[in-house]
């Protein structure tokens, strides 16, 4: 399994490296085909980006197929452990529900999605903006204040949400066991008269967990649409300002489009990670639940009373197993007779 993630951290790490494919042809472009009018050198450059833009796709296309087998591997390591831990709630608590078996479903599916990727990514960030100030340092010190900016509403978001997806966890946990309560009781429910009152009982855990998830969905697009504002803002003005310098013959036109893109470049892992935030939290959140469980079973197990093995015999003679005849009062049937067993 590290060695899994490993390579999903090296693949990554070659994605981020084609990533650079675009500025640079930009840089080249502006700065040395269009300086000396010269198409062989352009048509070259084409080649060579089509190239590596192919294997940039197959590359991102591994990395995702990589992810999703994690995902599967996870749920092969755990999956029984959850089972058996979901029966162990069952027989401590008839209203106990395949919690852990849920836990276990969003963990993988987090695994398979773009959550993973943009986690993945985060740590390209200072490369891409370390070339920037390789560019000029008015770009970098821009471009850098942007990041800080994006990073703090970053963890603004994770304050804000953890608690609002913990609850909205526990109210899906409620809302599942009294919806399977009612499945094993529709029988009585219906017999009784209770189905409009069960249905009462329902709307209302239903609305207010509505209402929870309405909540941290308007957390997450508001804090999305914004880091998305400030991000394109921020790529406009490495833009303007990179105009700016070119005008005063600080950089080239090249280095200033390979600037904006290498800005946008950088802030883009932090967008995916607050479009995805919501579900790495509950997935954070279902793992410490999964671990509190499967410690909870394994000192259970260790506790258990270990008797020792039998060293007795039992010694039975003359047993008489009979009934008692209803058609003659006082006379009794034999159906089992022993003279002498030892076991």
């Amino acid at each position: 399994m590290r060695r899994a993630f490993v390579a999903v951290a090296a693949l990554s790490g070659v994605s981020n490296i084609l990533m650079l494919t675009g500025p640079l042809f930009m840089l080249q472009v502006y700065d040395r085909v269009l300086a000396s009018q010269n198409v062989p050198t352009l048509v070259a450059l084409s080649g060579l980006v089509v190239f590596l833009y192919l294997f940039l796709g197959s590359v991102d296309a591994l990395r995702a197929r990589m992810l999703i087998r994690i995902g599967w591997r996870v749920d092969e390591k755990i999956g029984p452990d959850a089972l058996m831990q979901t029966f162990d709630l069952g027989l401590r608590n008839a209203r106990a529900n395949n919690q852990p078996l849920h836990d276990l479903d969003q963990i993988r599916q987090f695994l398979g999605g773009a959550g993973p990727v943009a986690i993945c990514d985060l740590p390209w960030m200072p490369v891409f903006l370390a070339i920037v100030f390789v560019f000029h340092p008015w770009l970098g010190v821009l471009a850098l204040v942007g990041g800080a900016l994006l990073v703090v509403l970053t963890l603004i978001s994770e304050v804000v949400t953890r608690k609002k997806v913990a609850t909205m966890n526990s109210q899906t946990v409620q809302r599942d066991r009294l919806v399977e309560a009612g499945r094993r009781n529709a029988e009585a429910l219906r017999a009784m008269g209770m189905e409009k009152a069960f249905s009462q009982s329902w709307a209302k855990l239903n609305n207010r967990y509505l209402r929870d998830n309405t909540a941290v969905g308007d957390v997450n697009s508001t804090f999305s649409a914004y880091i998305k504002v400030i991000r394109l803002a921020l790529q406009s003005g490495v833009l303007a300002l990179g105009a700016y310098l070119a005008i005063h013959q600080e950089v080239t036109p090249g280095t200033m489009i390979a600037a904006s893109i290498l800005t946008a470049r950088a802030l883009s892992p932090v967008e995916q990670a607050i479009g995805n935030w919501r579900g790495f939290v509950a997935a954070r959140q279902a793992r410490r639940r999964l671990d509190e469980m499967l410690v909870t079973q394994g000192q259970s197990e260790d506790t258990r009373t270990r008797l020792p093995a039998p060293s007795r015999n039992l010694t039975v003679s003359n047993l008489v197993v009979g009934t008692q005849d209803g058609n003659a009062p006082g006379q009794s049937k034999v159906l089992l007779r022993i003279n002498a067993l030892t076991l």
